[in-house]
């Protein structure tokens, strides 16, 4: 699973991934894969999703807070109970 920025990194040539492919660390005759018409760096999909494990902050999934109504000290008395 990438996260935005390395999903961002497709360029839409060879020639244009092979700079941001060898800033990143990735070496090698084709140091960049072909996806949906584009290139991504790396060799393959998974030495990418490995590099963005180890180096980018993964998306963490918003979490939902309840907040409980406030607890009151009062006794449920009805309106009855209290002209007595």
């Amino acid at each position: 699973m990438l996260c935005e920025k390395c999903k961002n990194l497709k360029e839409p040539t060879l020639q244009g991934i092979k700079t941001k492919c060898f800033a990143m660390g990735f070496k090698g005759r084709i140091p960049a894969h072909q996806v949906d018409g584009g290139w991504l760096p790396g060799p393959t999909p998974k030495d990418l999703e490995d590099l963005c494990a180890k180096n980018c902050k993964p998306a963490k999934p918003v979490e939902e807070k309840i907040i409980a109504p406030p607890i009151t000290n009062e006794n449920p008395v009805s309106k009855d109970e209290k002209k007595d």
